[in-house]
């Protein structure tokens, strides 16, 4: 192909004239090149015309190197859009805007200097626990909540990996996907582990805080993950391990309840929970700016690196996108923004807070319609505290 291509420099027809007098087309540019000396050099450039190719057609330059430039960017829009329109050629569209996106650094204002990884502070009632579940990678944040106020403090976020079988395994297609859910249901009893193991209140260490709710998305597979939170429930004898599952709808204004507190069975047979993950991440960022001495504020902890935590929570916005004859405005993942699995996890931690009776303040006004009644019926029951475990 490269071959076969007729170079043109200049198109036919070029219009150079500067004054009257001058001559013009490829007249102009002949004399351009014959004199050089008569005219200025950055006149000359302007008429050179230059290519951009597609670096895939040279053949020095392997497809692993852009490959891995490629995965090297995620998560860095300029550097994306480097390789996008020098070695892809492909235009570059600036994203629409959202005049409420949110920054890395206004994620970042979130960190409280006095809070720690791993310890319940002492206003915490209620501690959540949600999960993104993958074929490489089991993301998860355990949350801790005030019911009065709906303040909320990240007590860990993390991830296990999903150590399914290797490329080099030459496996059925059935086979594969037999390996891929035991592996998720290791995975899920890694984090299953960690939970009954608690996490410590910060002003005494003795009192082990364990989950009042566990909610895990079930959206890659059901299977696995229904399985699981089946056979947990089944020992502890409540639903305490839930499967969710996301449903989009497209917002038009109206506020809609973000958690279904009535379960639902699939076409095979799983028990899963609905949450409105629209309504959901509207709601995950209003409280995301809420100062931080107002009711609902939102905490992180100081004492551990949260780069990709807070890039994974400005992964999405709220943006105009046409629907047939109309638009209609949708959540959708940012241009070269990267992951977005703890995003994922805080909006299912908005669900299972109002499923525990935390009253938000930026909630929607049917889901506080209900909160009382679920206060009342969780009277009691405010934190799941393990036996004391007694150092010698």
């Amino acid at each position: 192909m490269l071959a076969e291509h007729a170079w043109v420099s200049t198109p036919p027809g070029l219009n150079v004239v500067k004054d009257p007098g001058e001559r013009t087309g490829l007249g102009r540019l002949r004399d351009l090149r014959r004199n050089e000396a008569v005219y200025p050099e950055t006149e000359r450039a302007s008429l050179d015309a230059g290519f951009w190719w597609n670096a895939f057609s040279w053949p020095l330059v392997g497809w692993g190197k852009h490959a891995a430039d490629f995965v090297s960017a995620s998560g860095k829009p300029d550097t994306l859009k480097t390789l996008r329109q020098q070695v892809r050629v492909i235009a570059w569209e600036e994203p629409p805007e959202d005049s409420d996106a949110l920054t890395v650094a206004q994620v970042a204002e979130h960190q409280h200097a006095e809070h720690r990884r791993g310890l319940v502070p002492a206003e915490v009632d209620v501690l959540t626990l949600t999960a993104d579940v993958h074929d490489k990678f089991l993301y998860y944040i355990a949350r801790g909540w005030r019911k009065e106020t709906g303040s909320s403090w990240l007590i860990d976020a993390a991830h296990l990996g999903v150590h399914g079988p290797r490329k080099d395994e030459q496996l059925s297609k059935a086979e594969h996907a037999a390996r891929i859910g035991a592996a998720i249901r290791l995975a899920l009893e890694d984090l299953w582990a960690l939970e009954q193991n608690g996490w410590p209140r910060a002003t005494d260490p003795e009192e082990i805080i364990r989950a009042s709710l566990c909610l895990i998305d079930g959206g890659y597979r059901p299977d696995a993950v229904g399985q699981f939170c089946l056979q947990r429930n089944a020992g502890l004898g409540v639903r305490r391990w839930r499967m969710v599952r996301g449903r989009s709808s497209r917002h038009k204004g109206a506020p809609r309840a973000i958690w279904d507190p009535q379960p639902h069975r699939s076409g095979r047979g799983h028990v899963f929970w609905q949450m409105n993950v629209d309504e959901g991440k509207h709601t995950l960022r209003d409280l995301l700016v809420v100062p931080r001495e107002r009711p609902g504020a939102w905490h992180t902890y100081s004492d551990a690196d949260l780069e990709a935590y807070h890039r994974h929570l400005v992964s999405e916005h709220f943006v105009k996108r046409k629907r047939g004859s109309g638009e209609v405005m949708v959540w959708e993942k940012r241009e070269g923004a990267g992951p977005n699995h703890w995003w994922d996890c805080e909006v299912a931690q908005v669900a299972a807070a109002i499923a525990c009776g935390v009253h938000l303040p930026t909630m929607p006004e049917v889901e506080k319609q209900d909160v009382k009644r679920k206060q009342s019926q969780l009277a009691g029951r405010r934190v799941r505290r393990a036996p004391i475990r007694r150092r010698y």
